[in-house]
């Protein structure tokens, strides 16, 4: 069945280098075998622009054509299901992308044996650093500064892009996850908090008090109280209502039995209102489960449906439930690496945020919230252009 498929995240990886690699090939000797023919039309002065764009347009054409059919036949066979639209968009701007990647090549060099060496070199990074291959998370370090961010090397790879927004988009804008996903967002934002993020900074408040009088670890001291303070920050700006007043005590100096306890009530506040977000957000999703299998005939149309459209083998690797590391600490900060899927970046300080991890369901774009799939898919139009 759909569901029990584990080829399909391969089978979509592998898509877009299919759609790099046909972009590439059917540009790359457009322009040198026209070499007399620019010559002549150079010296009557007729226009160069005309000719490019017609050679554009009939490639986007064929581009066009040739993905169609790839993802009919293909999704056809691996019954994927209601993504038509979504599939053919991205492999389709993919396509365009390698066709005017194909025609710089082929503008560049004088010899077809080149040009035709050069198509595998080019799709050996896209291979490598599309987000399969390697995982960010374990790349070299010196290639990724951003920790817990898409390495900037992969960020003019256009196979990770467009590998992201498909696997975004088929997990969560299927026929069968897209009436749960906001109820699934909301519980495992809440069991993060719950069973993850609020445990950790509890061992840091604990670790806190235990070194303030501990002279000899006075740097420790000091990088607990500095990840306290960052991270309930931040958490002071999505829960206004929870308040916390000492936030400028929790540095060294500052900081003693009093202010101990009064953090380690706002943390277990804190704890009491995800333990309940997640509890409201679970009982709304059991309501509309208990209306669609109220009947014989409900309950198997819900299985079926799951059966169809929901992939495990996907729902497994953008949930990244098999990584050890379920939350890590990086330079006073606390990163999830848990449900990456289910978490939206922080907004960025720039009209298009590049500051999101890898499976973010939506990004910034322009101030606003947008879907991942629209989000690369205009980032992979911006690198044609």
């Amino acid at each position: 069945t759909f569901s029990e498929n584990k080829n399909l995240p391969a089978y979509i990886f592998m898509s877009t280098i299919v759609a790099l690699f046909m972009g590439m090939t059917i540009s790359a000797e457009e322009i040198i075998k026209d070499a007399k023919i620019l010559k002549r039309e150079k010296f009557l002065e007729l226009s160069r622009a005309s000719y490019l764009l017609s050679k554009v347009i009939i490639l986007f054409c064929f581009s066009a054509v040739q993905t169609l059919c790839y993802v009919l036949v293909g999704n056809w066979i691996l019954d994927i299901e209601g993504m038509l639209l979504s599939y053919w968009g991205v492999m389709f701007d993919c396509a365009c992308f390698a066709n005017l990647l194909g025609l710089n090549i082929s503008a560049t060099f004088n010899s077809v044996i080149t040009v035709y060496i050069l198509i595998p070199l080019l799709l050996i990074p896209q291979l490598v650093l599309g987000g399969i291959v390697v995982k960010f998370d374990e790349i070299n370090p010196a290639l990724s500064s951003r920790k817990g961010y898409v390495p900037i090397i992969a960020e003019i790879i256009t196979s990770r892009w467009a590998f992201e927004a498909l696997m975004v988009s088929q997990f969560k804008d299927n026929h069968f996850e897209r009436d749960f996903y906001p109820y699934d967002k909301i519980m495992a934002e809440a069991d993060y908090k719950r069973i993850y993020y609020i445990p950790t900074l509890l061992s840091n408040l604990e670790g806190a008090n235990r070194l303030k009088d501990d002279y000899n670890k006075i740097e420790l001291y000091k990088k607990e109280l500095t990840l306290l303070s960052n991270e309930i920050t931040k958490q002071l700006q999505l829960t206004p209502n929870i308040p916390f007043e000492n936030l400028d005590r929790l540095v060294s100096g500052r900081f003693n039995a009093k202010i101990y306890q009064e953090t380690l009530a706002y943390l277990e506040g804190l704890k009491s209102h995800y333990n309940t977000l997640y509890k409201k957000a679970s009982k709304a999703k059991d309501r509309i489960i208990e209306e669609r299998v109220g009947t014989k005939e409900g309950k198997m149309a819900h299985q079926q449906a799951k059966k169809r459209f929901h992939n495990e083998s996907i729902t497994t690797v953008v949930t990244n439930v098999q990584s050890e590391a379920r939350i890590i600490e990086y330079n006073g900060n606390l990163i999830q690496k848990i449900y990456p899927i289910y978490q939206n970046p922080p907004k960025g300080n720039y009209e298009i945020a590049f500051n999101a991890h890898f499976y973010a369901p939506h990004k910034y774009f322009m101030g606003e919230l947008i879907s991942t799939l629209y989000f690369n898919l205009i980032i992979i139009w911006g690198m044609t252009l």
